[in-house]
């Protein structure tokens, strides 16, 4: 399975991570089986910087047996940068495999404080591809989590 992770796409005055998830996976379709678009909800707390609720999108693909993640990665963020909105901080995730690390990290992006730079360490260390589009580059946090979270199989909607 591909997993693909993507968050704070969006100001207030935009469409929403969830959409913007959704057109994605419709454009991947031509060359992949989609299995789900999830959304996956992170901590709710003043001190986290977010659009509306702190939510991230995840897509789940079926995974050919060779897949170029790096191009795969190319194309999703030529996509969402062609609809960056401004004001948002976006960030991108992309993997075959996902470690129960990336997944306890996502769950730990639920229920307390994490930071960016704890997200690209543990994305370093596992080989995890993970890119901020713009902005402060905040949107990695959720896009490391929401790729755990998506991957686990047991949260989000």
């Amino acid at each position: 399975m591909i997993t693909i992770a993507l968050d704070d796409t969006d100001t207030l005055e935009t469409r929403g991570t969830g959409q913007l998830a959704r057109q994605i996976a419709a454009a991947l379709v031509a060359d992949y089986t989609l299995l789900g678009v999830t959304r996956h909800q992170l901590l709710r707390d003043p001190r986290v910087p977010c659009t509306k609720n702190n939510s991230s999108a995840g897509i789940l693909l079926d995974s050919p047996s060779e897949v170029d993640l790096d191009a795969l990665l190319a194309r999703v963020q030529a996509m969402m940068l062609a609809d960056f909105q401004p004001g948002s901080d976006p960030g991108l995730s992309v993997a075959a495999h996902v470690p129960a690390a990336i997944t306890a990290f996502g769950h730990r992006a639920q229920s307390e404080i994490v930071t960016q730079a704890e997200a690209r360490a543990l994305a370093t260390e596992h080989g995890i591809r993970l890119v901020g589009l713009g902005g402060d580059n905040g949107g990695v946090i959720g896009a490391l989590a929401g790729l755990g979270l998506a991957a686990g199989g047991d949260d989000g909607r």
